[in-house]
């Protein structure tokens, strides 16, 4: 990752542990509580995809991962998160903003981290 695209990492990766401490701590704000995890999901799973094919699997800083690997990966989240589990477990609820949240973030994943570094 570049140094634009690891800052955003971090940053979004703060949010979400501060995201996931408040919930701990019990303090609600209904929006944060209900799609920024599924808003964040997307730019840090992917992030962590792309710097193991980076660093380990095909040793090249330059790959990006290609649309249709984040298109995939966004239907998968929502086959399993938002069609299979609400039909099988009443803990989950089917919810078109947690679709939206997936596709915002795998939209910020795509423009502003997957991008290949500029030669130094």
């Amino acid at each position: 990752m570049n140094n634009s695209s690891l800052r955003i990492f971090i940053i979004l990766t703060i949010l979400f542990v501060f995201n996931q401490l408040i919930e701990f701590l019990g303090i609600k704000i209904v929006f944060f509580n209900s799609y920024l995890d599924d808003l964040l999901c997307f730019p840090i799973i992917l992030s962590a995809i792309l710097f193991i094919h980076r660093k380990w699997r095909l040793k090249n800083k330059y790959f990006i991962l290609p649309i249709s690997h984040v298109i995939i990966s966004v239907c998968v989240f929502v086959i399993i998160f938002e069609l299979l589990l609400p039909m099988i477990s009443l803990k989950f609820t089917a919810d078109i903003f947690d679709i939206v949240a997936y596709i915002v973030g795998s939209i910020i994943f795509f423009k502003f981290i997957n991008v290949k570094p500029k030669e130094a």
